[in-house]
C-alpha cells in the first residue's frame, strides 16, 4: 500500500511539471529569447522533475528488496510500536540481547534474541502471548519468535 502511495506520488509530480511547463511554454514566445525552450523545454521539464523525485522510487525499490530477501525491515514504525507494547510490562518480560524485524508483505516476524543461560519457558511463552496481543492492535498478521544469541 505504502508503494503504491509513493508511486502515486512520483506520478502526481511528474503530472504537475508537465502541466506548469505546457502553461510556461504556451505563454512562451518562440521568437523570444527562451524561445528554444519550445523546442527543448520537455527534456529540461523532465531532468529538472527527475532530480526532485529519483529519491522516492529507489527508496521503494530497496524496501522491495528487503521484503524478498526476507532481511530485517528498516521500518521505523514497527519498531516504535514494540517498543511501547514492551515499555507496558511492568518488568523486564525475559532477558534479551536485542530483536530482528522483518517485513515481507503484510506479515511482520520479531525474532528475539534471547541470552545465554537458563531460560524459563514459560516467562517467555507468557511473555510471547502479551507481545502479541499488544502488536495484534497495530498489525494483522504478526509472529513473535525466540532464538538463543
Amino acid at each position: 500500500m505504502e508503494t503504491e502511495n509513493k508511486t502515486n506520488f512520483v506520478d502526481g509530480i511528474l503530472s504537475l511539471g508537465i502541466g506548469v511547463g505546457a502553461i510556461f511554454l504556451y505563454f512562451n514566445d518562440p521568437a523570444g529569447p527562451l524561445g528554444f525552450l519550445s523546442f527543448a523545454g520537455d527534456m529540461f521539464i523532465t531532468a529538472i522533475l527527475r532530480l526532485f523525485s529519483v529519491k522516492e522510487p529507489i527508496q521503494v525499490l530497496v524496501e522491495y528488496f528487503r521484503g524478498l530477501t526476507n532481511s530485517s525491515s528498516a521500518d521505523k514504525g514497527i519498531t516504535e510500536n514494540l517498543e511501547t507494547v514492551m515499555k507496558s510490562f511492568e518488568v523486564a518480560p525475559f532477558d534479551y540481547d536485542g530483536y530482528d524485524v522483518y517485513k515481507t508483505g503484510m506479515h511482520v516476524d520479531v525474532v528475539f534474541r534471547l541470552k545465554g543461560g537458563v531460560i524459563d519457558s514459560e516467562k517467555t511463552e507468557t511473555s510471547k502471548k502479551k507481545i502479541l496481543e499488544g502488536m495484534h492492535a497495530f498489525y494483522e498478521s504478526i509472529e513473535v519468535k525466540f532464538a538463543l544469541a
